[in-house]
């Protein structure tokens, strides 16, 4: 698992069990297993779902979700249409936003009781954030992550601004993780 970090929004102190507050809103941050060795960057969409399939039949059935896919962002892919740019504001869904996440790495940060807490995402980890919960996804300066998402309806995984500005004055991936190199080899 990646590193959890807690922020307040008037004092940047960092603070203890963020999975333990952050649980007490519903939202999940687990560790999963990850199934093959091999480079996930590498293998297609379908072999990722079949290879996961146990995991994403469990999680339709548990949670109650119709669809599950396989999200695949490269660094080059995310330079050409802006992607990181489009989730670095403060936002909400209404659906829950759920993630399995077998490659790369990002920061999601939630924004619960005046606290901002950031979640560094590697590979390996389970992600839900229930619907309504504002918050808002860090890609860093060279996106590149692969996971598998759960949802019901598409149309409900777009994002509602919230129009609050705390996204915006929060420290950015740069700030909290330093550079990194670009897609896994």
């Amino acid at each position: 698992m990646g590193k959890l970090l807690l922020y307040h929004e008037s004092d940047d102190s960092r603070e203890g069990n963020v999975v333990g507050q952050l649980s007490r809103h519903g939202v999940r941050l687990e560790r999963w297993s990850l199934r093959s060795a091999a480079n996930v960057s590498l293998i297609s969409s379908q072999s990722a779902l079949t290879l996961y399939e146990h995991e994403i039949k469990r999680v339709k059935e548990g949670f109650g979700y119709r669809f599950a896919d396989y999200v695949s962002i490269s660094s080059k892919q995310a330079r050409e249409i802006s992607l990181r740019d489009r989730h670095l504001s403060e936002h909400t869904h209404e659906q829950d936003e759920v993630k399995f996440f077998l490659a790369g790495e990002v920061l999601l940060f939630v924004h619960v009781d005046g606290r901002v807490h950031a979640l560094h995402c590697v590979a390996g980890d389970f992600l839900l954030i229930p619907k309504g919960v504002p918050h808002w996804m860090d890609m860093g300066p060279e996106p590149c992550y692969q996971c598998i998402r759960w949802y019901n309806e598409e149309q409900h995984l777009q994002n509602n601004l919230t129009g609050s500005y705390i996204a915006e004055s929060s420290p950015r991936w740069e700030a909290l993780l330093g550079v990194r190199s670009a897609d896994p080899a």
